[in-house]
């Protein structure tokens, strides 16, 4: 995997408050959001950013474009998150006075949709493998743990706000050690390695480790 460069802060928080989002309104109105962006730019004007920011934040994704972000390691086995940036046919509603990105088969079950022939999208996904290859659409994995687990995603995302904004690390590590608990099931049908305690947690995740 060609390694990805840190990303601002600040567009670290424009890419979770777009994930947020995107999850709650796939959960309102009830969609699979197997394929969806992860950003538009209609979505961050929505979100209340402005054209400065915005396009710091396509100049920010555009260095990490095609790049992956290690998130698990063992052995020969390594998990990222993958930024792909596209052109291509987007498809959005809006949902509390947010433009939201949907996928083409989510988007024609609403009556409403909007639909513009090109845009700029930021793709997610979690890509890897362990004598085999994955690669699925962050958002997608979220909406399933969020329906599983009501209420994790929130807390996903503050404990990584506050890392952001305060350097403290404690909860994202508990954070992120109790989700591999809540789904160690389904995890290790993926996973080499499942971590129980803290000290394994940063040996398996780069990025933490990094933050201790």
């Amino acid at each position: 995997m060609e390694s990805a460069k840190p990303l601002k802060n600040l567009t670290i928080e424009m890419i979770l408050s777009s994930i947020r989002t995107i999850v709650e309104s796939c959960i309102t109105l009830d969609l699979d959001c197997r394929d969806p962006p992860a950003s538009t730019t209609s979505l961050l004007k929505s979100l209340g950013y402005n054209p400065y920011q915005i396009k710091r934040f396509w100049e920010d994704i555009e260095r990490v474009n095609h790049r992956v972000l290690v998130l698990y390691k063992f052995g020969s086995s390594e998990f990222g998150l993958k930024f792909i940036i596209d052109e291509g046919p987007i498809y959005e509603v809006v949902v509390k006075d947010k433009i939201v990105p949907l996928d083409e088969n989510d988007a024609k079950k609403i009556e409403t949709y909007l639909f513009a022939p090109k845009g700029r999208r930021l793709f997610l996904r979690l890509s890897g493998g362990s004598g085999g290859y994955i690669d699925i659409n962050l958002i997608r994995i979220l909406l399933l743990v969020e329906r599983s687990s009501p209420g994790v995603l929130s807390s996903l995302i503050n404990s990584i706000d506050e890392y952001l904004k305060f350097g403290r690390s404690e909860k994202l590590k508990e954070m992120t050690l109790q989700m591999f608990h809540n789904f160690k099931d389904i995890l290790s049908l993926v996973l080499p390695a499942i971590p129980d305690n803290l000290e394994l947690l940063l040996r398996l995740i780069p990025l933490l480790r990094k933050l201790s």
